[in-house]
């Protein structure tokens, strides 16, 4: 079952192309927005010897300690980390 974030984006989407006002885009694009934050996603690897890594989004340096005190989120933007790359890549 998607999260009802994504069912509501699918809502204004269809929404604004039926309808195809600028209020219902404007919501639309901020939603959409708040999806993809919401949405984990692998960190790039900055540098691995010393568990630096990068928010896939904004390109900010985050620290990954260990197991309890990872960020779950971006300090700078929100944006949702997935530390499974930590798994598949050692």
């Amino acid at each position: 079952m998607e999260n009802k974030y994504k069912e509501a984006l699918d809502d204004l989407q269809d929404y604004h192309n039926f309808y195809g006002d600028d209020v219902s885009f404007e919501n639309y694009k901020l939603l959409k927005e708040l999806v993809e934050r919401g949405t984990p996603k692998k960190p790039k690897i900055f540098c691995d010897d010393y568990r630096y890594f990068e928010c896939p989004s904004c390109g900010m340096t985050i620290g990954f300690m260990n197991e309890r005190e990872e960020h779950h989120y971006c300090l700078n933007c929100g944006q949702a980390i997935d530390w499974r790359v930590r798994e598949n890549n050692g």
